[in-house]
């Protein structure tokens, strides 16, 4: 997979972007990729890349944040260094696993976990409450929710931009 403007020996075959300990492409220095696309192998326990989770992502955003502010001070940037606050995954109606450190859970117990982290990560009081109060009713009523929504004419419009892409390619 070729990304324009960046050297084929940048990009791996399965299109993640090789970068340095500072989240900079290969080759360059005001260029930075991080989380999934982000190809980053300056640790021993993750010689195959670091996991494609939201933390690493999120771990990776503060350093290039902070590493550009160091940059206008004139300041050397720092490496990263991946700190690992565990997983949790939800695996159906009051089932979850969870790992944090040497701890694992699974189940109820788990699943309460999971649903405490999410909440907290929320921004503000009132999402927090109007995701809660969603959970709970869906928990009593059984209710699904509303999984995906498509407008009427989306069809089209994949269409459409197919076409002017097949012009532009054309051209």
């Amino acid at each position: 997979m070729a990304i324009n403007g960046l050297p084929k020996e940048s990009v791996l075959p399965n299109g993640r972007i090789i970068v340095n300990e500072f989240c900079q492409v290969q080759g360059f220095t005001n260029i930075f990729a991080i989380g999934d696309i982000g190809y980053m192998t300056n640790d021993q326990r993750y010689p195959r890349g670091y996991p494609m989770v939201a933390q690493v992502a999120i771990q990776q955003g503060k350093l290039v944040a902070a590493n550009l502010k160091r940059s206008l001070r004139q300041q050397p940037m720092q490496g990263f260094v991946y700190k690992d606050l565990g997983s949790l995954a939800t695996i159906g109606r009051n089932k979850a696993v969870a790992e944090i450190g040497k701890m694992k859970w699974s189940g109820r117990f788990a699943w309460f976990i999971w649903m405490v982290v999410h909440l907290m990560s929320l921004l503000g009081f009132r999402n927090k409450m109007v995701v809660f109060i969603n959970w709970f009713y869906r928990y009593f009523t059984f209710d699904r929710g509303t999984r995906i929504i498509i407008k009427r004419g989306a069809a089209n419009i994949v269409k459409l931009r197919q076409s002017v892409l097949e012009e532009q390619v054309i051209k």
